[in-house]
């Protein structure tokens, strides 16, 4: 059976692409920088509490056009800002904080080179691959694909729900999108 595969011809991975900053954002106060002013704004002599929102949307955006760089940065700035939100947590211990995506996105990491190659089998992914040089000098190959039009849709997939320790308890196993709503709302014990 694996002669009949080996005639199926072969394809020229696209070379790896290095992510660097983009200089067009210079001026644009981080993610982490805009988190510690509202922190420090909304915390200030506050007894009542109170509900903050954070968002990194271009996660969403960058991976709609297929660009890894993009996307990896948008996450790496909302990864300091999670570090801000958990520094305040910390010095205000019933701090509840829930990280979660509103939906799923195409972007896919999968091996650089099939496993099947090893055999001699050409094995290719069928969307749309990227491959980008990681700062641990290995290549992470990442696959979009849910169709071959300029732009990737979303995916249905569940997306997880984080929470740091104060949500230990609070947080089912698997929620659904209108039940993160209650969640909050019961946590700050707000009447609805």
């Amino acid at each position: 059976w694996l002669d009949s595969f080996k005639d199926k011809g072969s394809v020229q991975l696209p070379e790896p692409m290095a992510c660097e900053t983009n200089p067009d954002y210079a001026g644009t106060p981080s993610l982490q920088q805009m988190t510690d002013i509202a922190l420090a704004h909304l915390g200030r002599d506050n007894q009542r509490g109170f509900f903050l929102m954070i968002e990194s949307a271009s996660i969403d955006k960058q991976s709609h056009l297929r660009n890894p760089c993009g996307h990896i940065g948008e996450l790496e700035q909302l990864e300091e800002a999670l570090q801000s939100a958990l520094d305040f947590a910390a010095a205000n211990p019933n701090t509840l904080i829930l990280v979660v995506a509103d939906h799923g996105q195409a972007a896919q990491i999968i091996p650089d080179k099939s496993l099947f190659s090893a055999i001699g089998v050409p094995v290719f992914t069928p969307g749309q691959l990227v491959r980008v040089k990681t700062l641990e000098g290995s290549i992470m190959a990442i696959n979009y694909a849910t169709n071959d039009f300029i732009q990737e849709e979303h995916s249905g997939v569940n997306v997880p729900l984080f929470a740091n320790e104060v949500g230990q308890g609070l947080i089912p196993s698997m929620v659904t999108q209108p039940q993160i709503f209650r969640i909050m709302v019961d946590y700050l014990g707000l009447q609805q």
